[in-house]
């Protein structure tokens, strides 16, 4: 086999069991992604929601995320992401350098808080018919075939919606209990997809049974659970990755737009139908752990908690680079000494249409590019 780096190994230690050591061989490495079918979306976009319960969705911060509408997950892309992900320093190794996904990213992608309370608690452990009664908070009692302990299928919550909506009569408490069934369907099958891909857990709606607009739930960070979907799935013999894959395609696109796609004409056929005839709500954003019983993940990541709570204190200020994109000197003659520069053969001629930058120089120009736009 080959030697494509690292010739250094005192970083990427371990490369032996990454997924790029396969790339040479003949086995399909395409990885399936948990969820990101448009069948889940088409339930969100058949039943218009109300303005009262966008209204709702937005004080919870989740109305960008519905505006976004459906994006197809292209699997290719997300596998060679994968395969220069690195799980030694959460960052991708391009032939450029490092690049990661960060909470601004998150914030401009999605328009999702970064600041806020964190998304923690106790791990309880309940009875079916416990769940059963929590879910008034939802506005339906499931039936119990609907949970698996503490998860609730997602089958049951879309149904719901598909045959449920308020209009300008409804309680207010039904227009809350609507805007958080959205809420779990967006969690369970886009921000955060479970092993299964088809559960979400009851453990989320803690978080929703007071709507807080002064301080609002952290879900930007509960999304960089990403980058532990990121590590796992960068794993030999590793078949599919969950997480927020959207974000990572949307983030691949904005980074390196060579890879974006050109927008047709039918895109708008995907996307939510969101009536705001009057412009109540505000512009689209950019992109238009099973847990063990009884453990209380608040105290059992107390340190970092606190860390958490005093991160402006721990900013640290640099001057500004204005004009310029230059690296720290020395920085890509250690970084080609320490990453994988090449993960297979050079493919050459193909018939396959599109842009492949294969030349240093050609990612260059593609990174001082996205630097003009981003």
């Amino acid at each position: 086999m080959a030697n494509f780096g690292p010739i250094d190994t005192s970083v990427l230690y371990g490369q032996a069991n990454h997924q790029s050591e396969d790339v040479l061989g003949d086995p399909d490495t395409t990885l399936t992604v948990r969820r990101g079918d448009i069948s889940f979306f088409r339930v969100l976009q058949l039943v218009p929601r109300h303005i009262r319960v966008l209204q709702v969705l937005q004080n919870m911060d989740f109305l960008g995320i519905l505006q976004c509408g459906h994006i197809e997950i292209d699997t290719h892309l997300i596998t060679a992401l994968v395969e220069r992900w690195r799980p030694e320093t959460h960052t991708f190794h391009f032939s450029v350098g490092e690049a990661t996904i960060t909470l601004q990213d998150i914030s401009i992608i999605w328009a999702l808080p970064i600041e806020g309370n964190l998304i923690t608690g106790v791990d309880i452990k309940w009875t079916t018919q416990q769940w059963q009664n929590y879910c008034h908070w939802l506005g339906f009692r499931p039936n119990e075939n609907a949970f698996k302990r503490s998860r609730i299928k997602l089958s049951s919550l879309l149904d719901w919606l598909l045959n449920n909506t308020c209009d300008d009569e409804s309680p207010f408490d039904a227009v809350l209990q609507e805007a958080r069934v959205c809420v779990m369907c967006i969690i369970g099958g886009i921000l955060c997809p479970d092993a299964t891909g088809n559960t979400v857990s009851l453990l989320y709606l803690r978080h929703m049974e007071i709507i807080d607009e002064e301080r609002p739930s952290n879900w930007g960070t509960a999304v960089l659970h990403i980058i532990s979907e990121l590590c796992m799935a960068s794993q030999r013999g590793k078949t599919n990755i969950g997480g927020a894959m959207q974000l990572l395609q949307i983030w691949a696109w904005s980074r390196i737009i060579t890879l974006a796609p050109i927008p047709s004409n039918n895109a708008a056929a995907l996307m939510p139908t969101v009536i705001d005839v009057e412009n109540i709500l505000p512009i689209p954003p950019y992109a238009a752990r099973r847990g063990r019983h009884g453990e209380d993940w608040a105290s059992f990541h107390r340190d970092y908690i606190v860390k958490w709570n005093d991160v402006q204190s721990m900013l640290v200020v640099r001057p500004e680079i204005v004009n310029g994109r230059g690296t720290v000197p020395d920085y890509m003659n250690w970084y080609h000494q320490i990453t994988r520069v090449q993960i297979s053969h050079n493919i050459g001629s193909t018939d396959i249409t599109g842009y492949r930058p294969t030349d240093t120089r050609d990612w260059e120009y593609v990174v001082s590019t996205i630097n003009v736009f981003w």
